[in-house]
C-alpha cells in the first residue's frame, strides 16, 4: 500500500480493504461491474489476510451509494462499514 518514509498511509487492515471497495466502486474504472468488482476486491483482500466479510442485504445499498457521486459517503464511513462486517477467522 502507499506510504512515505516508512509510514503506511492506511496501516489498519480495514482501511486497506476500504481503499479497494471505496475507490473501485466510485472510480468507475471499468465499463461494467464496478460495484461487484469493488466488493469482491475487498472480500478477497480480507480473505487472503485471514478475515471474513460477513454482510447482509445492506451490502447492495451500501455499494450502490459508494458508486453514486451524489450519495457517496466520506472514505472514513467506508472504513467503519468494513470494520463493522469483518471478523477474524479462527
Amino acid at each position: 500500500m502507499s506510504g512515505f518514509d516508512g509510514l503506511e498511509r492506511f496501516p489498519a487492515i480495514e482501511q486497506k480493504a476500504a481503499v479497494y471497495h471505496y475507490h473501485l466502486a466510485g472510480g468507475h474504472c471499468f465499463k461494467d461491474g464496478n460495484k461487484r468488482t469493488s466488493y469482491l476486491a475487498a472480500f478477497v483482500f480480507l480473505d487472503l489476510n485471514g478475515y471474513d466479510l460477513v454482510v447482509d442485504d445492506e451490502v447492495f445499498t451500501w455499494t450502490s451509494a459508494l458508486a453514486n457521486d451524489k450519495t457517496r459517503p466520506p472514505f472514513e464511513e467506508a472504513v467503519k462499514w468494513i470494520k463493522k462486517y469483518m471478523c477474524k477467522r479462527r
